[in-house]
């Protein structure tokens, strides 16, 4: 969406309403994204797959378009390319945090810098720090519009959430302690699911 593509324009409309992305035009998105040049040495997706269809799109992705041509520019006298695993990281967050979080968030119109009223606020209430002005609220992080996201997170994502792959479960209810484990913990969790360096 920040770089302005056509398909990038439409999810956003479709999330400041409230309402969560089809799978069709977020595929469309993912698979433009991981085209890119930078991609090629890897890449970690943000909230994407959300759902088994999605995992499986994925998957699917990754063995034609990626797996299938580092097969073919492998030497053929050595053996082929180990695959790396679909590795799935839920983070589970309370309900009244994530609206905290969310809800709670303001941004400089100018600067772009980023805040929260309930753990991180300006200085001056709804004024920037840096340069003054005055603070937004961005559509999709009105509490109307988040509480129908979630509501359709229930509905449509939660109930297929146990047929994902997941590698782990990080508890995130307090904000940013990771449940009391560090970044390290769930590193090595990734990295158990690599055995033989992916």
């Amino acid at each position: 969406m920040a770089r302005g593509t056509a398909l990038g324009l439409e999810a956003k409309a479709i999330m400041t309403r409230g309402e969560l992305v089809p799978d069709e035009l977020m595929y469309g998105i993912v698979a433009d994204r991981l085209r890119e040049v930078d991609c090629r040495c890897g890449f970690v997706l943000d909230g994407f797959p959300r759902t088994a269809a999605q995992a499986g799109w994925l998957d699917a992705f990754l063995e034609k378009e990626v797996f299938d041509n580092f097969d073919a520019k492998a030497d053929t006298k050595s053996e082929k390319p180990k695959k790396c695993p679909l590795i799935v990281i839920q983070l589970l967050v309370d309900y009244n945090q994530l609206l905290l979080r969310i809800a709670g968030r303001r941004s400089c119109p100018t600067c772009g810098r980023l805040y929260n009223i309930h753990s991180q606020p300006p200085l001056v209430d709804a004024v920037c720090d840096v340069d003054g002005s005055k603070l937004v609220i961005r559509e999709d992080d009105r509490e109307e519009v988040i509480s129908e996201r979630l509501a359709t997170y229930e509905r449509q994502t939660k109930p297929g959430s146990g047929l994902l792959p997941w590698a782990a479960a990080p508890d995130c209810d307090q904000c940013g302690s990771h449940g009391g484990r560090g970044y390290d913990a769930d590193f090595g969790v990734i990295d158990s699911h690599c055995v033989g360096g992916c």
